[in-house]
């Protein structure tokens, strides 16, 4: 090992010689340029890499959807994502032993635990429906509704909520029919992780005002929508929802697989969910996945390589954004 002394004698006899990195404005206007020594560059040398900034390719796709769905004549929506069971689950005629309401599938919060208000008289309508049913045929669960339950507050599990809270008149006033409207937002579910479900993931809220719609219309509206992004191929299998009759799942082929992967969920709104809130004209209303619409679109066969713990930055940075 070379001693600081034994440094300070090697050096004893090396003249340094000073070198120019830069070519500046004052070594050429002077000329100072051609009396200095130029540090040598290696050009073959690996440089450093910089990586700019841009947009998520899931989050390019959400305004993508927004566009189509405006220049479809649609409206947005807006709404809190901890909302009360009363507007997530209890508008839509879902009944309060429902399993999807349990602590196995729901985030509830620990504080504050209830919501404070809700229109008294709505409140009074959707727990009537609940117990007695609507109209001359209708039958209700026959089974108990606590008004302490629907008052808790939860993660939204979906943005259905989002489409009670329009509905009733509460967020924007009385709509008028014919109108729609949509959102893309996030929702979460205590569901298990797997290549097509996560915890947390973006919905496609929609859903149309107007007199005489059927299952034709729907379709077409989807036909159309996912036209926009060269999926063709939807197919359509019935579902059974306790807010949507008749209802029916979407299915799309994968580009890669070519196995169905399930897109999204639809209908048109129940009696039942519709009377309490004020409509009288009806309304076909369907929530699909984001993610999965990039499942199609860019041939991902996990849901979770497009955001989460098993995104790859270098996919991100190298996927072609599609428009």
């Amino acid at each position: 090992m070379v001693t600081e002394q034994g440094v300070t004698e090697l050096m004893a006899g090396l003249e340094t010689a000073e070198t120019v990195g830069q070519v500046t404005p004052e070594l050429l206007t002077g000329g100072d340029w051609q009396d200095v020594e130029f540090a040598d560059y290696n050009v073959e040398a690996d440089a450093e890499r910089f990586e700019g900034g841009n947009v998520h390719i899931l989050r390019q796709t959400a305004e993508r959807v927004k566009d189509v769905l405006v220049g479809m004549g649609f409206q947005e929506m807006e709404g809190p994502h901890v909302d009360a069971d009363f507007w997530i689950n209890d508008c839509l005629f879902m009944p309060q032993d429902h399993p999807a309401r349990t602590h196995w599938d729901r985030f509830a919060l620990e504080e504050p635990t209830h919501i404070d208000e809700l229109p008294e008289q709505l409140v009074a309508d959707v727990e009537r429906a609940h117990r007695e049913g609507v109209g001359a045929d209708g039958e209700g669960y026959h089974s108990p509704w606590d008004e302490d339950f629907a008052r808790a507050l939860a993660l939204r599990g979906h943005t259905t909520s989002l489409s009670t809270r329009y509905l009733s008149g509460e967020e924007i006033g009385e709509i008028e029919p014919p109108a729609r409207y949509f959102s893309v937002e996030k929702v979460y579910r205590n569901d298990t992780l797997d290549p097509t479900h996560l915890l947390e993931f973006f919905q496609i809220e929609g859903w149309v005002m107007a007199e005489d719609l059927s299952v034709r219309d729907l379709m077409g509206t989807f036909e159309e929508f996912y036209a926009q992004f060269g999926i063709e191929d939807i197919q359509f299998k019935p579902h059974y929802n306790p807010y949507t009759e008749p209802s029916f799942e979407l299915f799309g082929t994968h580009p890669t697989t070519g196995e169905l992967v399930e897109i999204g969920n639809s209908g048109i709104f129940r009696e039942e969910m519709l009377e309490p809130l004020g409509v009288e004209c009806d309304v076909m209303a369907w929530g699909l996945a984001l993610e999965r619409l990039l499942m199609l679109m860019y041939g991902f066969e996990d849901i979770r390589d497009i955001h989460g713990t098993l995104c790859d930055l270098e996919l991100l940075r190298n996927t072609e954004v599609t428009y």
